[in-house]
Protein backbone atom coordinates (compact mmCIF):
# COMPACT_ATOMS: atom_id res chain seq x y z
CA UNK A 1 0.00 0.00 0.00
CA UNK A 2 2.37 2.22 0.94
CA UNK A 3 4.51 1.85 -1.87
CA UNK A 4 1.53 2.12 -4.69
CA UNK A 5 0.59 4.83 -3.00
CA UNK A 6 3.21 7.13 -1.38
CA UNK A 7 3.16 9.92 -3.39
CA UNK A 8 -0.75 10.65 -3.20
CA UNK A 9 -0.57 10.23 0.55
CA UNK A 10 0.70 13.39 1.71
CA UNK A 11 -1.38 15.22 -0.68
CA UNK A 12 -4.48 13.57 1.34
CA UNK A 13 -3.10 14.24 4.66
CA UNK A 14 -2.98 18.31 3.78
CA UNK A 15 -6.52 18.00 2.67
CA UNK A 16 -7.34 16.13 5.80
CA UNK A 17 -5.68 18.40 8.01
CA UNK A 18 -6.88 21.91 5.89
CA UNK A 19 -10.55 20.64 6.79
CA UNK A 20 -9.91 19.47 10.57
CA UNK A 21 -8.32 23.24 11.28
CA UNK A 22 -11.20 24.69 9.18
CA UNK A 23 -13.92 23.35 11.26
CA UNK A 24 -12.40 23.87 14.29
CA UNK A 25 -11.83 27.73 13.57
CA UNK A 26 -15.91 27.69 13.78
CA UNK A 27 -16.63 26.32 17.12
CA UNK A 28 -13.62 28.66 18.83
CA UNK A 29 -15.58 31.67 17.12
CA UNK A 30 -19.11 31.06 18.28
CA UNK A 31 -17.79 29.86 22.17
CA UNK A 32 -15.90 33.41 21.77
CA UNK A 33 -12.48 31.91 21.84
CA UNK A 34 -11.00 34.28 19.31
CA UNK A 35 -7.25 33.78 20.02
CA UNK A 36 -7.95 29.73 19.03
CA UNK A 37 -10.18 30.38 16.37
CA UNK A 38 -7.60 32.63 14.90
CA UNK A 39 -5.30 29.96 15.42
CA UNK A 40 -6.87 27.20 13.54
CA UNK A 41 -7.56 29.90 10.60
CA UNK A 42 -4.16 30.59 10.44
CA UNK A 43 -3.35 26.98 10.57
CA UNK A 44 -5.48 26.17 7.79
CA UNK A 45 -4.03 29.09 5.28
CA UNK A 46 -0.72 26.88 5.19
CA UNK A 47 -2.66 24.89 3.12
CA UNK A 48 -4.58 27.28 0.56
CA UNK A 49 -2.44 26.04 -2.61
CA UNK A 50 -4.52 22.61 -2.08
CA UNK A 51 -7.31 22.18 -4.66
CA UNK A 52 -9.64 21.57 -1.67
CA UNK A 53 -9.25 25.44 0.19
CA UNK A 54 -11.81 26.89 -2.65
CA UNK A 55 -13.85 24.15 -0.24
CA UNK A 56 -12.99 25.43 3.05
CA UNK A 57 -11.82 29.28 2.31
CA UNK A 58 -15.59 30.55 2.92
CA UNK A 59 -15.46 29.74 6.23
CA UNK A 60 -12.16 30.44 7.20
CA UNK A 61 -12.03 33.31 6.02
CA UNK A 62 -15.21 34.76 7.93
CA UNK A 63 -14.81 33.04 11.16
CA UNK A 64 -10.92 35.00 11.00
CA UNK A 65 -12.41 38.27 9.70
CA UNK A 66 -15.03 38.23 12.41
CA UNK A 67 -12.94 37.38 15.30
CA UNK A 68 -10.15 40.37 14.42
CA UNK A 69 -12.60 42.80 14.00
CA UNK A 70 -13.67 41.84 17.17
CA UNK A 71 -10.19 42.06 18.48
CA UNK A 72 -10.09 45.19 17.22
CA UNK A 73 -7.33 44.13 13.97
CA UNK A 74 -9.49 46.17 11.56
CA UNK A 75 -6.63 45.67 8.74
CA UNK A 76 -6.34 42.40 8.45
CA UNK A 77 -9.91 42.04 9.30
CA UNK A 78 -10.95 44.15 6.24
CA UNK A 79 -8.51 41.77 4.22
CA UNK A 80 -10.25 38.71 4.69
CA UNK A 81 -13.75 40.91 4.29
CA UNK A 82 -12.25 41.89 0.57
CA UNK A 83 -11.27 38.42 -0.12
CA UNK A 84 -14.65 37.10 0.83
CA UNK A 85 -16.83 39.64 -1.40
CA UNK A 86 -14.31 38.99 -4.07
CA UNK A 87 -14.87 34.91 -3.98
CA UNK A 88 -18.67 35.07 -3.50
CA UNK A 89 -18.64 38.06 -6.24
CA UNK A 90 -16.84 35.83 -8.59
CA UNK A 91 -19.20 32.13 -7.58
CA UNK A 92 -22.52 34.89 -8.06
CA UNK A 93 -23.39 35.01 -4.79
CA UNK A 94 -24.75 38.34 -5.22
CA UNK A 95 -26.25 38.49 -1.46
CA UNK A 96 -23.13 37.43 0.53
CA UNK A 97 -20.72 39.63 -1.60
CA UNK A 98 -22.93 42.77 -0.67
CA UNK A 99 -23.13 41.74 2.75
CA UNK A 100 -19.11 41.13 3.23
CA UNK A 101 -18.52 44.27 0.88
CA UNK A 102 -20.88 46.02 3.69
CA UNK A 103 -19.04 44.47 6.40
CA UNK A 104 -15.52 45.76 4.62
CA UNK A 105 -16.96 49.49 4.35
CA UNK A 106 -17.71 50.24 8.22
CA UNK A 107 -14.04 48.84 8.70
CA UNK A 108 -12.63 50.67 5.68
CA UNK A 109 -14.88 53.83 7.01
CA UNK A 110 -13.16 53.18 10.71
CA UNK A 111 -9.59 53.23 9.85
CA UNK A 112 -9.71 56.67 7.67
CA UNK A 113 -8.23 55.51 4.78
CA UNK A 114 -9.42 56.93 1.64
CA UNK A 115 -7.54 54.21 -0.82
CA UNK A 116 -9.20 51.38 1.15
CA UNK A 117 -12.66 53.35 1.23
CA UNK A 118 -12.47 54.07 -2.39
CA UNK A 119 -12.04 50.65 -3.29
CA UNK A 120 -14.49 49.48 -1.17
CA UNK A 121 -17.42 51.95 -2.02
CA UNK A 122 -16.55 51.15 -6.19
CA UNK A 123 -16.78 47.80 -5.47
CA UNK A 124 -20.19 47.79 -3.27
CA UNK A 125 -21.77 50.07 -5.65
CA UNK A 126 -20.85 48.05 -8.50
CA UNK A 127 -22.64 45.10 -6.57
CA UNK A 128 -25.65 47.25 -6.43
CA UNK A 129 -26.24 48.72 -9.71
CA UNK A 130 -27.77 44.69 -10.12
CA UNK A 131 -31.07 45.77 -8.52
CA UNK A 132 -30.67 48.24 -6.06
CA UNK A 133 -29.97 51.63 -7.59
CA UNK A 134 -30.93 53.66 -4.57
CA UNK A 135 -28.39 52.70 -2.42
CA UNK A 136 -25.70 52.28 -5.07
CA UNK A 137 -26.32 56.50 -5.80
CA UNK A 138 -24.52 57.53 -3.10
CA UNK A 139 -22.11 54.70 -2.73
CA UNK A 140 -20.67 55.78 -6.29
CA UNK A 141 -21.16 59.50 -5.90
CA UNK A 142 -19.00 59.50 -2.45
CA UNK A 143 -16.30 57.04 -4.36
CA UNK A 144 -16.35 59.70 -7.36
CA UNK A 145 -15.79 62.67 -4.72
CA UNK A 146 -12.81 60.83 -3.32
CA UNK A 147 -11.12 60.12 -6.27
CA UNK A 148 -11.48 63.75 -7.32
CA UNK A 149 -9.94 65.17 -4.27
CA UNK A 150 -7.13 62.35 -4.34
CA UNK A 151 -6.48 62.84 -7.72
CA UNK A 152 -6.84 59.37 -8.21
CA UNK A 153 -7.87 59.05 -12.24
CA UNK A 154 -7.53 55.46 -12.54
CA UNK A 155 -9.99 54.87 -9.76
CA UNK A 156 -12.08 57.93 -11.26
CA UNK A 157 -12.74 56.33 -14.52
CA UNK A 158 -14.66 52.88 -12.59
CA UNK A 159 -16.60 55.16 -10.71
CA UNK A 160 -18.07 57.04 -13.05
CA UNK A 161 -18.48 54.80 -16.01
CA UNK A 162 -20.31 52.36 -13.24
CA UNK A 163 -22.49 55.91 -12.08
CA UNK A 164 -23.28 56.37 -15.90
CA UNK A 165 -24.33 52.66 -15.67
CA UNK A 166 -26.34 53.76 -12.76
CA UNK A 167 -28.20 56.90 -14.21
CA UNK A 168 -29.40 54.69 -17.47
CA UNK A 169 -30.38 52.04 -15.09
CA UNK A 170 -32.80 54.43 -13.60
CA UNK A 171 -33.77 56.32 -17.18
CA UNK A 172 -31.62 59.42 -16.48
CA UNK A 173 -30.11 59.28 -20.37
CA UNK A 174 -29.13 63.00 -20.24
CA UNK A 175 -27.17 62.73 -17.05
CA UNK A 176 -25.61 59.71 -18.08
CA UNK A 177 -23.91 60.49 -21.38
CA UNK A 178 -22.78 63.92 -19.09
CA UNK A 179 -21.16 61.33 -17.39
CA UNK A 180 -19.60 59.66 -20.39
CA UNK A 181 -18.42 63.19 -22.30
CA UNK A 182 -16.62 63.41 -19.14
CA UNK A 183 -14.69 60.45 -18.58
CA UNK A 184 -13.61 59.74 -22.25
CA UNK A 185 -10.77 62.38 -22.59
CA UNK A 186 -9.34 60.94 -19.72
CA UNK A 187 -9.73 57.56 -20.91
CA UNK A 188 -8.38 58.41 -24.42
CA UNK A 189 -5.34 60.26 -22.74
CA UNK A 190 -4.31 57.68 -20.37
CA UNK A 191 -4.55 55.06 -22.93
CA UNK A 192 -7.00 53.25 -20.63
CA UNK A 193 -8.43 50.74 -23.57
CA UNK A 194 -10.89 48.09 -21.35
CA UNK A 195 -12.54 51.19 -19.64
CA UNK A 196 -12.76 52.97 -23.03
CA UNK A 197 -14.31 49.82 -25.02
CA UNK A 198 -16.89 50.54 -22.23
CA UNK A 199 -17.50 53.56 -22.47
CA UNK A 200 -18.09 53.79 -26.58
CA UNK A 201 -20.75 50.75 -25.51
CA UNK A 202 -22.92 53.23 -23.09
CA UNK A 203 -22.37 56.03 -25.17
CA UNK A 204 -24.28 54.05 -27.99
CA UNK A 205 -26.85 52.87 -25.58
CA UNK A 206 -27.62 56.60 -24.07
CA UNK A 207 -27.54 57.97 -27.69
CA UNK A 208 -29.61 55.50 -29.38
CA UNK A 209 -31.89 55.94 -26.12
CA UNK A 210 -32.25 59.80 -26.99
CA UNK A 211 -32.71 58.95 -30.80
CA UNK A 212 -29.36 60.20 -32.16
CA UNK A 213 -28.91 57.11 -34.14
CA UNK A 214 -26.24 58.27 -36.75
CA UNK A 215 -24.26 59.23 -33.40
CA UNK A 216 -24.89 55.45 -31.14
CA UNK A 217 -23.84 53.80 -34.62
CA UNK A 218 -20.58 55.93 -34.82
CA UNK A 219 -20.05 55.09 -30.62
CA UNK A 220 -20.83 51.25 -31.77
CA UNK A 221 -18.56 50.91 -34.46
CA UNK A 222 -15.61 52.15 -32.03
CA UNK A 223 -16.61 49.66 -29.70
CA UNK A 224 -16.73 46.87 -31.43
CA UNK A 225 -13.53 47.86 -33.15
CA UNK A 226 -11.43 48.72 -29.87
CA UNK A 227 -13.29 45.42 -28.75
CA UNK A 228 -11.62 43.39 -31.02
CA UNK A 229 -8.48 44.96 -30.32
CA UNK A 230 -8.40 44.56 -27.06
CA UNK A 231 -9.85 41.30 -26.37
CA UNK A 232 -9.12 39.06 -29.23
CA UNK A 233 -5.51 38.19 -27.79
CA UNK A 234 -7.41 37.50 -24.21
CA UNK A 235 -10.12 35.50 -25.51
CA UNK A 236 -7.63 33.25 -28.02
CA UNK A 237 -5.84 32.75 -24.34
CA UNK A 238 -9.21 31.81 -23.11
CA UNK A 239 -10.12 29.14 -25.22
CA UNK A 240 -6.68 27.61 -24.86
CA UNK A 241 -6.91 27.71 -20.91
CA UNK A 242 -10.44 25.99 -21.49
CA UNK A 243 -9.20 23.39 -23.95
CA UNK A 244 -6.29 22.66 -21.79
CA UNK A 245 -8.42 22.67 -18.50
CA UNK A 246 -11.02 19.89 -20.35
CA UNK A 247 -8.50 17.77 -20.99
CA UNK A 248 -6.78 17.63 -18.30
CA UNK A 249 -10.01 17.71 -15.56
CA UNK A 250 -10.78 14.22 -16.39
CA UNK A 251 -6.97 12.72 -15.42
CA UNK A 252 -7.10 15.21 -12.58
CA UNK A 253 -10.59 13.61 -11.01
CA UNK A 254 -9.28 10.56 -11.63
CA UNK A 255 -6.08 11.07 -9.84
CA UNK A 256 -7.86 12.69 -6.81
CA UNK A 257 -10.73 9.55 -6.51
CA UNK A 258 -7.39 7.51 -5.99
CA UNK A 259 -6.14 9.61 -3.69
CA UNK A 260 -9.27 9.03 -2.06
CA UNK A 261 -9.41 5.63 -2.36
CA UNK A 262 -5.68 5.18 -0.92
CA UNK A 263 -6.80 7.39 2.49
CA UNK A 264 -9.82 5.04 2.76
CA UNK A 265 -7.86 2.00 2.64
CA UNK A 266 -4.82 3.23 4.63
CA UNK A 267 -7.41 4.06 7.40
CA UNK A 268 -9.74 1.29 6.75
CA UNK A 269 -6.36 -1.00 7.77
CA UNK A 270 -5.50 1.67 10.56
CA UNK A 271 -8.70 0.80 12.10
CA UNK A 272 -8.34 -3.00 11.85
CA UNK A 273 -4.81 -2.67 13.42
CA UNK A 274 -6.51 -1.06 16.13
CA UNK A 275 -9.15 -3.76 16.76
CA UNK A 276 -6.45 -6.27 17.47
CA UNK A 277 -4.16 -3.89 19.06
CA UNK A 278 -7.23 -3.28 21.83
CA UNK A 279 -9.31 -4.94 23.92
CA UNK A 280 -11.06 -1.96 25.52
CA UNK A 281 -14.15 -1.63 23.38
CA UNK A 282 -14.93 1.98 24.27
CA UNK A 283 -11.93 3.37 23.24
CA UNK A 284 -11.79 1.10 19.83
CA UNK A 285 -15.50 2.52 19.05
CA UNK A 286 -14.03 6.00 19.92
CA UNK A 287 -11.38 5.50 17.31
CA UNK A 288 -13.80 4.19 14.69
CA UNK A 289 -16.14 7.08 14.98
CA UNK A 290 -13.26 9.70 14.83
CA UNK A 291 -12.43 7.76 11.61
CA UNK A 292 -15.53 7.91 10.47
CA UNK A 293 -16.28 11.70 11.12
CA UNK A 294 -12.80 12.83 9.16
CA UNK A 295 -13.41 10.40 5.94
CA UNK A 296 -16.68 11.49 5.27
CA UNK A 297 -15.63 15.45 6.26
CA UNK A 298 -18.39 15.06 8.88
CA UNK A 299 -19.29 17.72 11.37
CA UNK A 300 -20.50 14.91 14.06
CA UNK A 301 -20.45 10.94 14.51
CA UNK A 302 -22.40 8.79 16.35
CA UNK A 303 -21.85 4.96 16.90
CA UNK A 304 -25.33 3.78 18.13
CA UNK A 305 -25.95 0.19 20.33
CA UNK A 306 -28.80 -1.77 20.13
CA UNK A 307 -29.99 -2.24 24.15
CA UNK A 308 -31.06 -4.51 26.04
CA UNK A 309 -34.89 -3.63 25.43
CA UNK A 310 -34.50 -4.31 21.63
CA UNK A 311 -36.87 -1.08 21.26
CA UNK A 312 -34.19 1.45 21.73
CA UNK A 313 -30.67 2.60 20.67
CA UNK A 314 -28.10 4.23 22.63
CA UNK A 315 -25.28 6.34 21.53
CA UNK A 316 -21.98 5.26 23.46
CA UNK A 317 -19.19 6.74 21.06
CA UNK A 318 -19.71 10.65 20.00
CA UNK A 319 -17.00 12.98 17.83
CA UNK A 320 -17.32 16.06 16.62
CA UNK A 321 -19.03 19.49 17.54
CA UNK A 322 -21.94 17.78 19.73
CA UNK A 323 -20.01 15.30 22.02
CA UNK A 324 -21.65 17.03 25.25
CA UNK A 325 -25.35 16.92 23.76
CA UNK A 326 -25.21 13.43 21.97
CA UNK A 327 -23.36 11.19 24.46
CA UNK A 328 -25.50 8.61 25.59
CA UNK A 329 -28.57 9.74 24.38
CA UNK A 330 -31.39 7.15 23.65
CA UNK A 331 -32.87 7.22 20.37
CA UNK A 332 -36.24 4.79 19.38
CA UNK A 333 -35.90 1.37 16.83
CA UNK A 334 -39.08 2.69 15.20
CA UNK A 335 -39.33 6.52 13.60
CA UNK A 336 -35.36 7.20 14.01
CA UNK A 337 -33.19 6.55 10.87
CA UNK A 338 -30.75 5.03 13.07
CA UNK A 339 -33.36 2.51 13.78
CA UNK A 340 -34.55 2.15 10.11
CA UNK A 341 -31.16 1.00 9.06
CA UNK A 342 -30.37 -0.86 12.48
CA UNK A 343 -33.78 -3.01 11.89
CA UNK A 344 -33.59 -3.29 8.12
CA UNK A 345 -29.68 -4.11 8.00
CA UNK A 346 -28.60 -1.74 5.43
CA UNK A 347 -26.77 1.69 4.66
CA UNK A 348 -28.57 4.79 3.42
CA UNK A 349 -28.17 8.39 2.44
CA UNK A 350 -30.22 11.26 3.15
CA UNK A 351 -28.55 14.44 1.24
CA UNK A 352 -32.16 16.60 1.43
CA UNK A 353 -33.59 15.78 5.08
CA UNK A 354 -36.99 17.69 4.36
CA UNK A 355 -39.93 16.18 5.64
CA UNK A 356 -38.19 13.10 6.57
CA UNK A 357 -40.28 11.80 9.28
CA UNK A 358 -37.04 9.63 10.50
CA UNK A 359 -34.90 12.92 11.44
CA UNK A 360 -35.52 13.90 14.61
CA UNK A 361 -35.09 17.29 16.24
CA UNK A 362 -31.98 16.96 18.93
CA UNK A 363 -31.92 18.15 21.67
CA UNK A 364 -29.43 20.87 20.45
CA UNK A 365 -31.61 21.77 17.46
CA UNK A 366 -34.69 23.86 16.58
CA UNK A 367 -37.15 22.07 14.32
CA UNK A 368 -37.54 24.97 12.18
CA UNK A 369 -33.38 24.11 11.18
CA UNK A 370 -34.15 20.52 10.67
CA UNK A 371 -37.81 20.21 9.21
CA UNK A 372 -37.46 21.56 5.23
CA UNK A 373 -34.54 24.15 5.87
CA UNK A 374 -31.98 22.07 7.50
CA UNK A 375 -28.58 22.58 5.59
CA UNK A 376 -27.41 19.57 6.27
CA UNK A 377 -26.83 15.56 4.58
CA UNK A 378 -26.46 12.19 6.53
CA UNK A 379 -25.52 9.02 5.86
CA UNK A 380 -26.04 5.82 8.21
CA UNK A 381 -25.18 2.17 8.13
CA UNK A 382 -25.91 -0.96 10.36
CA UNK A 383 -23.62 -2.45 12.47
CA UNK A 384 -23.79 -5.77 10.81
CA UNK A 385 -22.19 -9.20 11.41
CA UNK A 386 -23.30 -12.59 10.53
CA UNK A 387 -27.00 -11.71 9.25
CA UNK A 388 -27.76 -9.85 12.73
CA UNK A 389 -27.66 -5.76 13.65
CA UNK A 390 -26.10 -4.31 16.42
CA UNK A 391 -26.55 -0.58 15.82
CA UNK A 392 -26.05 1.80 13.69
CA UNK A 393 -23.25 4.43 12.57
CA UNK A 394 -24.56 8.12 11.14
CA UNK A 395 -22.36 10.91 10.24
CA UNK A 396 -23.78 14.64 9.34
CA UNK A 397 -22.27 17.84 7.35
CA UNK A 398 -23.18 20.98 6.31
CA UNK A 399 -24.27 20.74 2.32
CA UNK A 400 -22.78 24.30 2.03
CA UNK A 401 -19.78 23.11 2.78
CA UNK A 402 -19.00 19.36 1.99
CA UNK A 403 -21.82 18.69 -0.29
CA UNK A 404 -24.19 16.00 -0.29
CA UNK A 405 -22.64 11.84 0.35
CA UNK A 406 -21.95 10.02 -2.63
CA UNK A 407 -21.83 6.29 -2.81
CA UNK A 408 -18.31 6.10 -2.57
CA UNK A 409 -19.35 7.82 0.65
CA UNK A 410 -21.43 5.16 1.70
CA UNK A 411 -19.25 2.08 0.78
CA UNK A 412 -16.76 3.41 3.33
CA UNK A 413 -19.28 4.26 5.54
CA UNK A 414 -20.63 0.40 5.33
CA UNK A 415 -16.67 -0.89 5.51
CA UNK A 416 -16.15 1.28 9.17
CA UNK A 417 -19.43 0.01 10.17
CA UNK A 418 -18.50 -3.41 10.24
CA UNK A 419 -15.31 -2.94 11.60
CA UNK A 420 -17.32 -1.58 14.80
CA UNK A 421 -19.62 -4.56 14.70
CA UNK A 422 -16.56 -7.12 14.59
CA UNK A 423 -14.92 -4.66 17.38
CA UNK A 424 -18.07 -5.27 19.74
CA UNK A 425 -18.39 -9.12 18.59
CA UNK A 426 -14.91 -9.57 19.95
CA UNK A 427 -15.47 -7.72 22.94
CA UNK A 428 -18.50 -9.79 23.83
CA UNK A 429 -16.67 -13.22 23.15
CA UNK A 430 -13.95 -11.77 25.01
CA UNK A 431 -16.36 -11.01 27.71
CA UNK A 432 -18.17 -14.36 27.27
CA UNK A 433 -14.87 -16.28 27.75
CA UNK A 434 -13.49 -14.38 30.54
CA UNK A 435 -17.12 -15.05 32.85
CA UNK A 436 -16.19 -18.64 31.84
CA UNK A 437 -12.58 -18.59 32.88
CA UNK A 438 -13.55 -16.98 36.36
CA UNK A 439 -16.61 -19.75 36.93
CA UNK A 440 -14.11 -22.51 36.04
CA UNK A 441 -12.24 -20.94 38.81
CA UNK A 442 -14.35 -21.32 41.10
CA UNK A 443 -15.60 -24.47 40.54
CA UNK A 444 -11.78 -25.82 41.21
CA UNK A 445 -10.97 -23.50 44.09
CA UNK A 446 -14.56 -25.31 45.54
CA UNK A 447 -12.90 -29.06 44.82
CA UNK A 448 -11.50 -30.67 48.04
CA UNK A 449 -8.40 -32.45 47.81
CA UNK A 450 -5.92 -34.01 50.64
CA UNK A 451 -2.07 -32.94 49.84
CA UNK A 452 0.81 -33.56 51.82
CA UNK A 453 1.46 -36.61 54.82
CA UNK A 454 -1.76 -37.40 56.66
CA UNK A 455 -0.93 -38.70 60.25
CA UNK A 456 -2.49 -42.05 60.84
CA UNK A 457 -2.91 -44.46 63.65
CA UNK A 458 -0.82 -47.58 63.07
CA UNK A 459 -3.56 -49.83 65.43
CA UNK A 460 -6.95 -48.57 64.76
CA UNK A 461 -6.22 -46.15 61.86
CA UNK A 462 -8.02 -43.09 63.01
CA UNK A 463 -6.49 -39.79 61.58
CA UNK A 464 -5.08 -36.45 63.74
CA UNK A 465 -6.31 -33.11 62.00
CA UNK A 466 -4.18 -30.25 62.03
CA UNK A 467 -5.83 -29.04 65.32
CA UNK A 468 -4.50 -32.39 67.09
CA UNK A 469 -8.14 -34.04 67.03
CA UNK A 470 -8.14 -37.92 66.01
CA UNK A 471 -11.10 -38.48 63.40
CA UNK A 472 -12.33 -41.99 61.92
CA UNK A 473 -10.98 -42.43 58.23
CA UNK A 474 -13.93 -42.73 57.15
CA UNK A 475 -15.38 -39.62 58.45
CA UNK A 476 -11.65 -37.48 57.67
CA UNK A 477 -11.99 -38.65 53.95
CA UNK A 478 -15.36 -37.79 53.60
CA UNK A 479 -15.15 -34.07 55.23
CA UNK A 480 -12.15 -33.38 53.21
CA UNK A 481 -12.90 -34.76 49.78
CA UNK A 482 -16.29 -35.36 47.66
CA UNK A 483 -15.64 -38.94 48.14
CA UNK A 484 -19.02 -40.71 49.41
CA UNK A 485 -18.37 -44.31 51.34
CA UNK A 486 -20.92 -47.23 50.84
CA UNK A 487 -20.24 -50.23 53.52
CA UNK A 488 -19.71 -53.83 53.25
CA UNK A 489 -17.28 -56.49 54.23
CA UNK A 490 -13.91 -58.12 52.82
CA UNK A 491 -13.59 -61.71 52.77
CA UNK A 492 -10.52 -61.50 55.61
CA UNK A 493 -13.59 -59.97 58.07
CA UNK A 494 -16.33 -61.99 57.44
CA UNK A 495 -14.21 -65.28 58.39
CA UNK A 496 -13.46 -63.22 61.20
CA UNK A 497 -16.96 -62.22 61.93
CA UNK A 498 -18.82 -65.33 60.20
CA UNK A 499 -16.78 -67.74 59.93
CA UNK A 500 -19.86 -70.29 58.31
CA UNK A 501 -20.74 -67.75 55.86
CA UNK A 502 -16.65 -67.41 54.78
CA UNK A 503 -15.33 -69.29 51.59
CA UNK A 504 -12.74 -70.91 50.92
CA UNK A 505 -9.29 -69.69 51.18
CA UNK A 506 -8.82 -71.71 47.52
CA UNK A 507 -12.25 -70.01 46.09
CA UNK A 508 -10.96 -66.80 47.40
CA UNK A 509 -7.93 -66.93 45.34
CA UNK A 510 -9.55 -68.54 42.23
Amino acid sequence: MERAFGLAAPVLNDELLLQQWAWRAEPHYQRGELPACLAAAGEARRFADLPAWATYSKVILSNAGRAQALMGRYSEALVNFQQLYQLCAREGEEELALDWARHALVIARSLDRPGLVLMVLDTLGGLLLHGQLEEARPLLLEAILKTRVNHDLRNLAPAQLNLARLLLAAGEVDAALAQLDDVQPMLDRQNMDPERVTCHELRAEALERLGRIPEALAELRQHLELKDQVHSAAEQDRVKNLQILHETEGQRREAESQRRKALEMESLAEVGREITASLDLQTVLERINERSRELMRAGDAVIYLLQPDGVSLRAIAVSGRHVQELSGLVVPLDGSLAGAVCRAGRAEVVNHPGEDPRILVLPYTHESDVKGHGDFAMAAAALGLGGASLGSLLVWRQRSHSGGFDPQDLGVLVALAQQAAIAIHNARLFEELREAKQAAEVALAQVKTLKGLVPICASCKNIRDDAGFWHNVADYIKDHTEAEFSHGLCPGCVRKLYPELAPDEEDETR
